[in-house]
């Protein structure tokens, strides 16, 4: 229940980031319209998705901002959550609605392969690849951010947390896989989603190290 409110609310303050996930599924479009059948334009385009999720979750990551300058975060302590349950609950909303905008994005292009006959398994692999790439990028932006605060920008709505850099450096590098290695796609991405999945899932099992009750009061 406290992770959908948090949801709600981002997806509320967060119109103008759900706008820029639409125009970046658009561009996904064009790319997958011009792929003309080729699987590493497709690989591409799929792979391009995980910003998709990124810039979704964005809203919900300077919320949390918000809520501990303006002492939402105190008030929760005070309610009796700790600071662990308060950080699942922000990363459990930023998961859920990047992943609601990657399935999204994911069943248009898809739907766009489908209809130009451009699917071959190598690209259906690269769909779940950059799947998981997407949401181990939002948890390690989301761990981040939330754990130093040398990367939060203090005006919500203004600069971003620089913990979402690192979520985007690291979306940059897989969606330039198809261009760098054509031939070796499935086996490049997958390396690089392991590889960032594997770190994701540590950061967040050493959360209770990283997130101190005393960083989430104004």
């Amino acid at each position: 229940m406290f992770s959908y409110v948090i949801a709600r609310r981002g997806v509320s303050v967060g119109k103008m980031y759900l706008a820029v996930s639409l125009l970046l599924l658009a561009i996904n479009i064009v790319i997958s319209l011009q792929s003309g059948g080729k699987s590493a334009v497709m690989s591409l385009s799929l792979a391009m998705l995980g910003f998709i999720g990124l810039t979704g979750a964005a809203p919900v990551m300077l919320l949390y901002v918000y809520d501990r300058n303006n002492g939402t975060l105190e008030y929760l302590l005070s309610l009796g959550m700790n600071q662990l349950d308060i950080f699942r609950g922000y990363l459990a909303a930023s998961l859920v609605i990047g992943c609601v905008l990657q399935v999204i994005g994911s069943i248009v292009i898809l739907g766009v392969g489908v209809s130009l006959g451009a699917l071959s398994i190598s690209t259906l692999v690269s769909l779940v690849l950059s799947t998981v790439m997407a949401l181990s990028a939002i948890c390690l932006a989301a761990i981040f951010m939330m754990s130093y605060d040398a990367l939060q920008k203090q005006p919500f709505g203004g600069n971003q947390p620089l913990g979402l850099g690192v979520g985007g450096l690291l979306l940059v590098v897989f969606m330039l896989i198809p261009l760098i290695f054509p031939e070796f796609v499935v086996i490049t991405q997958l390396a690089v989603a392991v590889f960032v999945f594997a770190i994701s899932m540590l950061f967040v099992y050493l959360s209770p190290r990283f997130i101190r009750r005393e960083k989430m009061l104004p």
